[in-house]
C-alpha cells in the first residue's frame, strides 16, 4: 500500500510538473504575442483570465486572441465557444501558437477564424494596421450645438481666457480679504463680491477643462451646455450684486470684460461681441458702456 501510494504522489507530481511547463510556456508565449501587438500600437486587454485578451483593431472592431503553444482541435473549440458567449463584446477570433496537432496546419482556415504560427502573427497585425482607418475617420463625432462647436474651434483661446480671469479673480478677492471697512453698508457690498466671484471662479474652472473634456469624450455636449449656462448665471450675478463697483475700478472693469470674452468664446447665448474698449471709444461714460455689454451679455440667459 505504501508503495501504491508513493508511485500516486510520483506520478502527481509529475503531472504538475508539466502543467507549471505548460502555463510558463503559454504565459512567455502570450507576452511575446502582446508585445507584436503592442509596437504595432494596439494595446491588449485582459478581460478573461487565463490564456485570452482583446485587441481593438479600429473602431469598434475587437479582437478576441487566443495563446497555446500547442493548438489541437479542443483548445481551438475552447476558444471559438468562448468568442461565442462574447458574441456582443468581440467580431474576431486569432488563435496564435507555436505547434499545430490533429492536422490543423493544413485545415485550419476551415475554422473561419485566424489560426497562427507565432512566426506568422508579425505579417498579419502589419496587415491590421494598413487596413485601421486614419487617425480622422475615427475621431469624435463632430459637435452638433453651438457650445459644442465653440469649444472645438476656440478651446486653446478659451483656455488662456478662462486662466486670465481666474487670475484676476484670485487677486480681486486677495485684495477684498485684506480689506476692513468700517461701516455695514461696505462690509455687506464687500461680503456680496467676495460671493459673487466665489461662485464665479468655481464655474470658470470647470469651463477651462471643458474642450478638452468634450474632445476626448467624458464630458458631453449636453453636461456642456448646462456648464456654460451656469458660468453665465455666475456672471449675471455678479452684475447684478456689484455692477456699481465694477464700473468704479479699472481692475474689476478688465476682471468683467475678461468673463464675458470667456463666455463668448465658450458659445453662451447672446450678443459678446462689444468690448469695453469699444463702448468706451463710441463716446460712452464706462457705465453706459459695461450697461449695454451687461444687456447683451444675459440677453437669453435668464
Amino acid at each position: 500500500m505504501a508503495k501504491k501510494a508513493k508511485r500516486q504522489r510520483t506520478v502527481s507530481m509529475r503531472k504538475l510538473e508539466r502543467k507549471d511547463r505548460s502555463d510558463m510556456k503559454t504565459v512567455e508565449l502570450q507576452a511575446k504575442v502582446a508585445a507584436i501587438f503592442r509596437a504595432a500600437g494596439y494595446e491588449p486587454r485582459f478581460p478573461t483570465k487565463g490564456t485570452a485578451f482583446t485587441i481593438d483593431a479600429a473602431g469598434r472592431h475587437r479582437i478576441l486572441v487566443y495563446c497555446f503553444p500547442i493548438i489541437n482541435d479542443a483548445l481551438v473549440g475552447l476558444a471559438v465557444d468562448a468568442k461565442t458567449q462574447m458574441i456582443n463584446q468581440v467580431e474576431d477570433l486569432w488563435i496564435i501558437g507555436e505547434e499545430m496537432r490533429d492536422g490543423l496546419d493544413e485545415s485550419r482556415d476551415q475554422y473561419g477564424s485566424s489560426i497562427l504560427f507565432l512566426d506568422e502573427l508579425e505579417r498579419e497585425v502589419e496587415r491590421l494596421k494598413r487596413n485601421r482607418p486614419p487617425d480622422r475617420a475615427r475621431s469624435q463625432p463632430s459637435a452638433r450645438t453651438r457650445v459644442g462647436k465653440a469649444l472645438a474651434l476656440n478651446g486653446d483661446e478659451l483656455k488662456t481666457a478662462a486662466t486670465t480671469s481666474l487670475l484676476l479673480i484670485e487677486d480681486r478677492l486677495e485684495v477684498l480679504n485684506s480689506e476692513r471697512p468700517n461701516s455695514e453698508e461696505a462690509k455687506a457690498q464687500r461680503h456680496k463680491e467676495i460671493e459673487s466671484l466665489t461662485i464665479l471662479k468655481d464655474q470658470l474652472a470647470v469651463i477651462r477643462d471643458l474642450p478638452e473634456q468634450v474632445k476626448k469624450g467624458s464630458v458631453s455636449e449636453g453636461q456642456a451646455n448646462r456648464s456654460v449656462k451656469s458660468l453665465t448665471d455666475a456672471v449675471r450675478e455678479y452684475w447684478n450684486k456689484n455692477s456699481e463697483t465694477i464700473c468704479s475700478r479699472a481692475v474689476t472693469i478688465a476682471l468683467f470684460s475678461s468673463t464675458v470674452l470667456v463666455c463668448k468664446l465658450a458659445g453662451a447665448s447672446g450678443d459678446f461681441t462689444i468690448a469695453v474698449s469699444a463702448a468706451m471709444a463710441g463716446g460712452k461714460n464706462v457705465m453706459d458702456g459695461l450697461k449695454g455689454i451687461a444687456r447683451k451679455v444675459f440677453k437669453g440667459a435668464s
